[in-house]
């Protein structure tokens, strides 16, 4: 019975490093994404996916002048790049660590 409850508490240290591990990377990209997010925000209109449209004043800009709106597009580009990057490594560091955590379970069958 001991032995048993000796495996299971080895394991559950086992789980704790991907766990502060994996948290940890996920927290760092997690305020990455969102300061990313909160400073396009403030011109651009952004979607839960990551997908960047030009905000009310841009939109207005862009009308008046064709130069100026292929400027804001290629801002645009830019912006919505680096956001949909950093939801990629989130998404990465996300299924590393659920991996990582998994694969400790399936040692305990």
């Amino acid at each position: 019975m001991f032995e048993d409850q000796t495996a299971y508490r080895d394991k559950l240290y086992e789980v704790a490093k991907p766990l502060a591990t994996g948290g940890k990377d996920l927290t760092e990209i997690r305020g990455s994404l969102k300061t990313a997010v909160d400073s396009a925000e403030d011109l651009w209109d952004v979607a839960d996916n990551g997908a960047v449209t030009p905000g009310f004043w841009l939109r207005r800009l862009a009308a008046m002048s064709k130069v100026t709106a292929m400027v804001i597009e290629s801002k645009r580009i830019t912006v919505e790049c680096d956001i949909k990057l950093k939801l990629a490594q989130f998404e990465a560091a996300d299924r590393n660590t659920a991996y990582k955590i998994r694969k400790v379970g399936w040692d305990l069958t």
